[in-house]
């Protein structure tokens, strides 16, 4: 039986892996919100909101950060900001809305925290990191939206948010912490520039970022995201890796590292995939049958909402991978075209 590959990585899961730590997540905050907001937060590191509270936002992630009034909410004033995280590899129309409906989710379930009678409602920062290829276009506003004139537009404001775009940040200055400055770079360069050989060389261009051990799961990532978007098979990939490392591109601890992540993440993956083959083999059948139900109740919702599908259409979602199903299932509310969903990653 031949040995399975490790899942794709795609830009939302390293997007997500990158901000999920609160100590990068601080950096990042600190260094991409407003200085007038930033001269507000106390010194105290962001809390990554997990659980029941952050269940049903959708959003790649939810900070709380505290402010320097204190940890006591004061009549008519909030001590903390929740920021709200969320990724786009393109231009999605959605967004405002999408921004919307995460900011009353937030509040209803805040709402709910406080028996319905909270002083204040704590204030919502959406960031939204954008490193698609073309340019981003999208209203930053529920309000710039609705129509009808200022005098009826005024009751939709604002919903707002804060645009990222990695596009007009330069490479150097993505972050002064390391490991961030290494990820965004990635999400930038997979969409700014050739792919093959030349997006290997300007990732070990980049040099590896001290403290990220081989054995972390985002360097497993990071690696796979890598291949994933090199534009390279396997074999390929692994003769142009060959070439940086003779080439001693990247510096001596790039090469390490690289060895090392390839070893565990990679190959390590091919090999445990190959000795659970036989295993796997009994509950094919099963898994198989699985897969041919959610694939159905799939196009079943493409055609309510698009209408008939193309041949083409149904033999993607017929091909398509376990996460493929997941990801496409997911989209299917939100998505205004079938480009949108299946262009998705």
């Amino acid at each position: 039986m031949a040995p399975s590959s490790p899942p794709p990585v795609t830009h939302d899961g390293l997007f997500k892996e990158l901000v999920s730590s609160p100590p990068r997540a601080d950096v990042l905050l600190r260094e991409r919100l407003p200085p007038e907001v930033v001269a507000r937060l106390s010194d105290e590191p962001p809390r990554l909101i997990e659980g029941s509270f952050a269940e049903g936002t959708h959003s790649d992630a939810l900070f709380e950060v505290s402010l320097k009034s204190g940890g006591k909410d004061k009549a008519g004033e909030a001590a903390f900001v929740y920021v709200l995280l969320e990724h786009k590899s393109r231009p999605d129309w959605r967004t405002p809305l999408q921004v919307a409906g995460y900011m009353l989710n937030i509040w209803n379930r805040y709402m709910d925290e406080h028996k319905g009678r909270p002083k204040v409602l704590p204030p919502i920062i959406p960031l939204v990191f954008y490193h698609g290829k073309a340019r981003w276009s999208v209203p930053r506003s529920l309000a710039e939206m609705v129509g009808g004139g200022e005098d009826l537009r005024r009751y939709a404001r604002d919903f707002s948010y804060r645009l990222l775009d990695l596009a007009d940040i330069p490479p150097a200055p993505f972050s002064a912490e390391a490991v961030l400055r290494f990820g965004l770079f990635l999400l930038y360069r997979v969409f700014h520039g050739p792919r093959g050989e030349a997006f290997l060389e300007d990732v070990a261009g980049q040099g590896w970022p001290q403290g990220l051990d081989a054995d972390s799961g985002l360097a497993g990532r990071m690696l796979r995201y890598t291949l994933n978007h090199s534009g390279l098979d396997a074999a390929a990939f692994e003769d142009a890796r060959q070439t940086i490392l003779t080439s001693k591109r990247g510096g001596e601890h790039m090469l390490t590292l690289s060895e090392q992540l390839y070893q565990k993440h990679f190959m390590e993956g091919m090999a445990e995939g190959e000795a659970k083959g036989e295993a796997k083999g009994e509950a094919k059948g099963e898994a198989k049958g699985r897969a041919e139900g959610r694939s159905e109740i799939l196009l079943h919702q493409l055609e309510r909402r698009f209408g008939p599908l193309s041949s083409s259409a149904r033999s993607r979602v017929a091909k398509a991978s376990p996460d493929e199903l997941d990801i496409w299932t997911d989209q299917v509310l939100d998505a205004s075209s079938l480009e949108e969903i299946f262009g998705a990653e």
